[in-house]
């Protein structure tokens, strides 16, 4: 007997693929949305782009994979890097230098 059959990675849906994984079945889909905790929605790592809340995890894990093939063919967003924290010596070093 040889070794067990690989699971897919990804589920083909038109021309688009769907990554596989996470808890409801789709890498980037988040459950328990919506007013009444029953919907799903796509969302990227950082969170900057959502869908809108849908019935099934199929459904809003397409509409993740064509925002995602949207943004590659029509040019992505430009992303400003994080600013850092501020931190209490910081504060206390600006009010310092305003007096005079």
């Amino acid at each position: 007997m040889g070794p067990p059959a690989a699971t897919p990675l990804s589920e083909s849906f038109g021309t688009v693929n769907l990554p596989l994984g996470g808890k409801h079945g789709y890498k980037g889909v988040r459950g328990g949305q919506g007013p009444n905790k029953d919907g799903y929605q796509g969302y990227t790592p950082r969170k900057t782009t959502c869908t809108r809340i849908c019935d099934s995890a199929h459904e809003a894990a397409v509409e993740l994979a064509l925002k995602k093939r949207d943004r590659e063919l029509y040019g992505e967003e430009v992303q400003e890097d994080k600013k850092p924290r501020k931190t209490r010596c910081d504060k206390v070093f600006i009010a310092s230098e305003a007096r005079p």
